[in-house]
This record gives C-alpha cells, structure tokens and sequence, in this order.
C-alpha cells in the first residue's frame, strides 16, 4: 500500500512539473520569446563571439563571423537540452536564458552565411524526463513540442510563401524538428513544397526497410544526393573505438536506424570534415591549444582535421568521428575521446553539430540553391 501511494504521489507530481500551466507560456509575437530573431536589434546568431582558428601549425588566428546581407533562405532552429535536472518535468523559467543562447550560438550562428536564423525560446524537458515513465512524461513532451509549434506557425505565417525554409534542431530539439515533420509538413503539401530540408540531428530517425520514408516522416525522404532539397538529414556521432551509440527502442521512429553523413550525404564515408567548432568551456571534454585556457567560453574552429563515416548496427546507424589530420599538420586532437561524457553509450552526441558544423552550412547552402 505505502508503495502505491508513493507511486501515485510521484505520477501526481510530475503531471504538475509537465502541466505548468498558461502563465507561463510564451508569446511569440514578442521577440522577447526568441534567443534569435532578424528583427531584434543584436543576437548572437549575428554577433562573434570571442574564439580563434587553430591553424595546423597550431597558430591561433582570430575568427569572424560571416553573416549574409539578404540570404535567400530562412532557417527555424531548435535548440537541444540545457535544462539537466535529473527530476521530470518542463523548464519554464526564463529569468536566466544564458545556456539556451550560449548552446545556440554554438550550434547556429555559422548558419547566418547562409539563412536568417529565428530559434525560439520554449518549455523543454528536462533530462531527467527522458528516463521517466513514458505514461507520466508524455505531458512534458507535449509541452515542448506545443510551444515549438506555435513558434514554428507563426514564424512560417511571417514569411512569405517564396522563400525557402529549413529545419534544423539538435538532441531535444532534433526530436522537436522530427515530430513538426509528421505533424506539419507530412500533412501539408503547400508548405512541404516550401522546405528546402529537414536537419533533426542527433535523434534516433528512422524509416522503413529498405524505403527513404516511413518512421520519422512518410513524405520527406532521406538525402541521396549533395544537391538535394526537400529532403531528410540525420545522424548521431560516437568516436571510433569507442561504444557505438544505441538508443532505447521507445524514441527509435522506424524500423532501421539513420545516418546521412553530411561530408559525403551520397556514399556516407570516410569523408574529412570541412570544419568542427568547438568550445573550450567544456573542461572535462575539450584540450584547447596552448594560448586558450580550459574551461574559457571561448570558440575554436578546426578545419580538415576530422573524417567521418556512416556505419551501421544491427539495425542501427551511427556517424564514426576519426582523427584524420594531413600530412604535416601538427594540431593536437582537441577532444578527449576517453572522457566520460563522450565514451559510453551516447557516444559524442554532446558534440554532433560542432564536429559537423561547416559540413552542415554547406549543406543547408546546397539545400536552399537546389529549391530555388
């Protein structure tokens, strides 16, 4: 008896964590609402941040972030977990917004070469929520996923109907970008017809056997080809030797798992990667070179020394990161691969869009040339 009232309070109290209510529900007509937004004055998606470009005789060259005048292109970004709470339920305080910025900036602000970049606020789970129970959890997830949404309607209602549209979101936010596929584009062929691609990295997508469609979406298919748009991107990356990054089979979306390398999208690799931007805030993770201390919020870019490679298991994909410098090239492997956070069984996931992050901007190039 005393187990099942403790077993009722806590599904009790984790409907109250994942239902917080209208209150705090964000209005996106106020750019407030928006880590990144064209129309506020300064983001972060427009701004450079202090960081260097490790050359490969390991000089440091100051980096500059190239942002397009008119790009051609808008680009609805989602940002991954940064709320690390161990206890389910959603994140509704906004007081402090500084690892939701800091995680976008990382992860989006190259994409300004190529797009406006919009990245909304929302109420995302927390980490703990992912190993709830699915029965007590789906309220929090139906959070997150509400507020995207209404960000997502009302940043397509602004635009107009000509302009290309890419989504991209990573982790949380991959999740997010999946299942805005199947509940907009999937159901929507006018507005399908505006997405030039759908980047959810780092999530366990899925299709069916032997088919580019069914699981994660039924409409938009995988990418085939480097100059194709209106298609389908996906990948989580594990460091070769190390554990290849399985997931549970309640977040997996298909029959067989994804992974469209993004350095080589027709054949999946070996390909060298264009360029990993790293941040050296991540002490226990990141070796930056002499002249940068660890654990500085300090951004380096590392072009041509990472290759990567799709492979699978069993029924899953993971993208294989390998240490792959040229011929006289003297950098240092910024990345502790032996450290616990990259290691096990979520392999470099913290990492998927900073090893691929040029990668991922030429794609979303090739992506939004090939629409229009």
């Amino acid at each position: 008896m005393a187990a099942g009232l403790l077993q009722g309070s806590l599904a009790c109290t984790t409907a109250q964590r994942c239902n917080p209510g209208a209150s705090t529900a964000l209005d996106y007509a106020n750019l407030q609402s928006w880590v990144c937004h064209p129309g506020k004055d300064s983001d972060v998606c427009r701004t450079q941040h202090a960081g260097f470009e490790v050359m490969p005789d390991n000089s440091l060259v100051p980096l500059t972030l190239d942002v397009a005048a008119n790009p051609d292109a808008d680009c609805f970004y989602v940002y991954p977990t940064v709320d690390l709470s161990v206890v389910p339920g959603v994140h509704d305080d906004f007081t402090d917004v500084e690892e939701q910025t800091r995680t976008t900036r990382i992860q989006a602000s190259r994409l300004s070469s190529v797009c406006r970049v919009f990245a909304p606020l929302y109420r995302q789970v927390t980490l703990g929520t992912y190993g709830g129970n699915p029965d007590r959890t789906q309220a929090c997830f139906d959070t997150a996923f509400g507020d995207v949404q209404r960000a997502f309607d009302a940043f397509v209602a602004a635009q107009p109907a000509n302009r290309p549209l890419i989504l991209i979101g990573h982790s949380q936010g991959g999740q997010i970008v999946s299942r805005l596929t199947r509940a907009r584009l999937d159901v929507d062929p006018a507005l399908r017809a505006r997405v030039a691609g759908v980047l959810p990295l780092g999530w366990p997508l899925g299709t069916a056997e032997g088919a580019a469609v069914g699981g994660s979406s039924s409409t938009v298919p995988l990418c085939s080809a480097v100059d194709q748009a209106g298609c389908l991107m996906g990948f989580r990356s594990f460091a070769a030797g190390n554990e290849f990054p399985e997931e549970s089979d309640k977040f997996r979306e298909g029959a067989v798992g994804v992974c469209v390398n993004p350095a080589d999208v027709p054949d999946g690799g070996p390909a060298r990667l264009k360029g990993a931007m790293l941040n050296a805030r991540i002490n226990n993770v990141i070796r930056p070179p002499q002249g940068v201390s660890q654990g500085e919020d300090v951004d380096l870019l590392y072009r041509d020394y990472f290759s990567a490679r799709c492979v699978p298991q069993g029924v899953w994909r993971g993208l294989e990161i390998s240490v792959n410098p040229a011929v006289g090239d003297v950098r240092a492997n910024p990345v502790d691969f032996d450290a616990a956070l990259v290691s096990g069984k979520t392999g470099t996931h913290i990492l998927d869009m900073q090893f691929t992050t040029l990668d991922v901007v030429d794609v979303v190039g090739r992506m939004v040339a090939a629409h229009r």
